[in-house]
């Protein structure tokens, strides 16, 4: 039997609570990992009602302190999908929402030594191999809150555009839809909300449920495309719409997300840094032509709108997105398993 502390963080426009895990001694034997796992919701399934959680979390991060020089913290996703009595558990991909939740514990539990005011942290997402920087203001840890900034700088190389292209089509009820697949912290399948009769804001966050079923086939027939399991949630999703000028400028941007198996009620961080670094590829459906180097782009979803801002150069483009908040939402708990 061993003893294992858990735990609950939200993320501010997420879709649900992550579970935050030490991950030492858990990682290296993924079987083990995946058993552990299913006691652990188990038990969360059947009392998140009586832990006054709003909803059963959908996600867990496991933490621990990085060897690496150039990282203090490493980080592994779990994308939970509830199929009571069982749980699936999908580690393909990442999690915005969840990464700042994992930086939260990591310092609140002291895995990584915490600084006063801005704390820059270096974070290695185990899931897919690759680096992203939070700065974290600590001033409100104390009451188990943090706001942070996500800093993620993304190389123009082959990793970038799964397919080699910045434009594919694709053939779903008989009509051809061009999409940018661009992979940035996730890859993301971007399709223009104009092929299915979209061309408002208010259209696009409206009801909608009709359009789930054609955007997981659509994520299905490109997911499989990309070695991805039929049965995984990655790569995720998106309709974009944009507002360009009579020069082509990018104006506005708008998106809507499915998570899991229906929409997303904001949009993911990784989302957000696909749709900021798409607006520097030439060809892309983002593409903002005439495009600065430097800018900041609103970009509006279901719950409001939020500022991204990108950097770009030959080499490669650095998106920061500012004020993402998290909170400990129950005292910690340690489960006996």
């Amino acid at each position: 039997m061993k003893r294992i502390p858990i735990a609950f963080f939200y993320g501010e426009g997420g879709p649900s609570p992550t579970i935050v895990l030490s991950a030492e001694n858990l990682i290296e034997d993924r079987r083990q990992l995946v058993k552990t796992l299913q006691q652990i919701m188990k038990f969360v399934y059947s009392n998140w009602m009586s832990l006054n959680l709003k909803c059963c979390p959908t996600k867990i991060a496991l933490i621990k302190a990085s060897q690496r020089k150039d990282c203090e913290l490493e980080y592994l996703f779990v994308q939970v999908i509830i199929d009571y009595p069982n749980f699936r558990f999908d580690f393909s991909g990442n999690c915005g929402h969840s990464l700042i939740a994992a930086a939260a514990q990591a310092i609140w539990r002291s895995v990584i030594p915490a600084s006063e005011g801005l704390q820059r942290i270096n974070v290695l997402m185990l899931n897919t191999n690759t680096k992203i920087t939070i700065e974290v203001d600590t001033s409100e840890l104390w009451c188990g809150r943090i706001n942070c900034s996500i800093i993620y700088y993304v190389p123009f190389n082959s990793k970038l555009l799964p397919t080699g292209k910045p434009l594919d089509e694709i053939k779903i009820q008989g009509k051809s839809i061009p999409v940018s697949i661009i992979n940035a912290g996730n890859p993301y399948i971007l399709i223009n909300a104009n092929y299915f009769g979209i061309h408002s804001k208010e259209c696009l966050f409206s009801d909608q449920e009709h359009l789930v079923p054609t955007l997981l086939e659509i994520r299905k027939q490109i997911g499989s495309r990309l070695g991805f399991s039929v049965t995984s949630v990655f790569p995720k999703i998106a309709l974009v719409l944009t507002e360009r000028g009579k020069d082509g400028y990018l104006k506005s941007l708008a998106a809507r997300s499915i998570y899991v198996n229906n929409w997303h009620p904001s949009l993911g961080v990784t989302g957000l840094v696909c749709l900021g670094v798409a607006t520097n590829i030439a060809d892309s459906i983002l593409y903002n032509v005439e495009n600065p180097t430097e800018k900041c782009l609103t970009i509006y979803h279901s719950s409001g709108m939020i500022d991204c801002k990108t950097k770009s150069n030959k080499e490669g483009c650095t998106v920061v997105i500012t004020n993402k908040r998290a909170k400990l939402i129950l005292p910690p708990l340690s489960l006996v398993l």
